[in-house]
C-alpha cells in the first residue's frame, strides 16, 4: 500500500532520472520507481554517481594491551550501573496515530478563525466556533425580523453562514436550491389524497432557517410564491393555510445583486417586489479561513506543511484572483481552488498541473501570461 507521499516521491524520483511518470496507475508508478533503483524513502535521493574504487586500507596497528581490569566492589558497580542508566535513555516507542489522532491534527489546523457568541432572551447563549465573517450581521438582521439577501461569488461560504445562523439562533435549518417549479416549494397533494410537504413548508409551520439557494437562477412562478409567503405572514399550501411561526427565519442566497447576469454568472433580474423583502449584503472570500482549509487539505493527503508548499500555492491562487479580476477576464478563481490545488500538491502534482485543473483549462495562453504566475 503506497501513501500519497511515498507516491509523490516516487514520480519526482521517476522526473529526476529522465524516466516518464505519466499515463500510469500510481502502483505501476512505484513499481516503475523501485526498479530504477527508489527505496521509498521519505525524501527520495538524487541519482548518485558512480562509485569510485576505495584505495586499499593499511594493515591495521596491533592495539596495546589493555591493562588488567582491576576488581570492583558490588556497591561500586550498582552505583556506576545507576549512573549509566541516567546517562543512557531508552528508546522511546513512539504511539499509533489513528482516525481520531489524524482528525485531531487536521482540525487542530483548521481553528476558528471567529468565536461568536450569541444571547437569547429565553435560551441559552450559543457559541458558534469558526464562525463566519458576516455572521454577526446576519444575526442582528434575522432577529430584528428581516429576510435576508446574500450574494457573492462561488465559494464565498452562503451555505456555511446560513447553516451556522441556524445554529446560533438554536433553530433547524432548511434549505432548497433554484426551483424550476412551484411545487417544489409548495408541495402537492399525491394521487392518493395526502400532502408531500417540503422542506420550506416544514421551516414555515414549525420555525427554523430557511435558505432559499440560488433564487436568482429559479421559476419567477416559483420565487412569486414566495414572495406571497413572506408577505403575508401567513400561506396557503395544497393542504390549507398556514400561519408562519414565530421562529421562522429567511435567507436567500445568489451569486449576483438580483439585478441581472454579471460577467462570470449569467443569472436572470428578480422582480422589484421580491427584491423588496430583503436586507441584501454582499460576501466576499475570507482568505484566512482559504489558507487553513487548504493547509489541512494538504496535511490530510500526506503532504508536510512544514515545507510552506500550501501557503505557497494559496498565495499564488489569491494573486491570479486580483490579476483576473484587474485585467476583466472571465474565470471564477475561488477558495476551492486554493482547496483541490493544495490536494492535487499533496497527491505529487506540480503547480502547473494544479493550476490548469483548478482554473486554468479554458484560459488561453494570453490570458494565463496575463495573471503573473510565478513559481510554476
Amino acid at each position: 500500500m503506497y501513501t500519497p507521499k511515498m507516491i509523490r516521491n516516487a514520480r519526482r524520483f521517476l522526473n529526476a532520472n529522465g524516466i516518464a511518470s505519466t499515463d500510469i496507475t500510481d502502483t505501476e508508478l512505484c513499481e516503475r520507481a523501485t526498479k530504477a533503483g527508489w527505496t521509498g524513502w521519505l525524501a527520495t535521493p538524487a541519482p548518485l554517481p558512480p562509485a569510485a574504487t576505495p584505495a586499499p586500507l593499511p594493515p591495521a596497528a596491533t592495539p596495546a594491551p589493555l591493562p588488567p581490569v582491576q576488581p570492583v566492589e558490588s556497591d561500586t558497580a550498582a552505583a556506576l550501573a545507576a549512573l549509566l542508566a541516567t546517562l543512557t535513555p531508552a528508546t522511546p516507542t513512539a504511539p499509533a496515530i489513528d482516525e481520531n489522532a489524524i482528525r485531531a491534527i487536521v482540525e487542530s489546523m483548521i481553528e476558528p478563525v471567529t468565536t461568536l457568541e450569541v444571547l437569547h432572551e429565553t435560551k441559552t447563549a450559543a457559541t458558534i466556533k469558526g464562525a463566519h465573517k458576516a455572521l454577526p450581521k446576519i444575526i442582528k438582521r434575522l432577529q430584528a425580523g428581516y429576510n435576508v439577501y446574500t450574494f457573492g461569488p462561488a465559494g464565498a461560504g452562503k451555505t456555511t453562514l446560513a447553516s451556522q445562523a441556524a445554529q446560533a439562533l438554536q433553530v433547524p435549518f432548511h434549505s432548497t436550491g433554484a426551483l424550476l417549479q412551484k411545487y417544489e416549494l409548495t408541495g402537492y397533494m399525491n394521487a392518493g389524497g395526502e400532502y408531500v410537504e417540503t422542506s420550506f413548508y416544514d421551516a414555515y409551520k414549525n420555525g427554523g432557517v430557511f435558505l432559499f439557494d440560488e433564487i436568482d437562477a429559479s421559476n419567477p412562478t416559483a420565487v412569486i410564491a414566495f414572495n406571497q409567503a413572506l408577505a403575508n405572514g401567513e400561506y396557503t399550501f395544497p393542504n390549507g393555510t398556514v400561519k408562519q411561526h414565530d421562529d421562522f427565519y429567511c435567507i436567500a442566497a445568489a451569486n449576483t445583486n438580483g439585478n441581472g447576469a454579471t460577467a462570470n454568472y449569467k443569472r436572470q433580474a428578480l422582480d422589484g417586489a421580491t427584491l423588496d423583502r430583503f436586507s441584501r449584503i454582499e460576501l466576499d472570500y475570507d482568505t484566512k479561513l482559504e489558507l487553513r482549509l487548504a493547509e489541512a487539505e494538504y496535511a490530510r493527503l500526506g503532504g508536510d506543511t512544514s515545507t510552506g508548499e500550501a501557503a505557497e500555492w494559496v498565495k499564488l491562487v489569491q494573486t491570479a484572483r486580483k490579476d483576473a479580476k484587474t485585467a476583466g477576464i472571465i474565470v471564477v478563481i475561488s477558495p476551492r481552488s486554493s482547496i483541490r490545488g493544495a490536494g492535487l500538491l499533496a497527491m505529487g502534482e506540480t503547480k502547473k498541473e494544479a493550476m490548469l485543473e483548478c482554473f486554468g483549462n479554458g484560459l488561453s495562453k494570453d490570458q494565463i501570461s496575463q495573471l503573473n504566475l510565478r513559481g510554476l
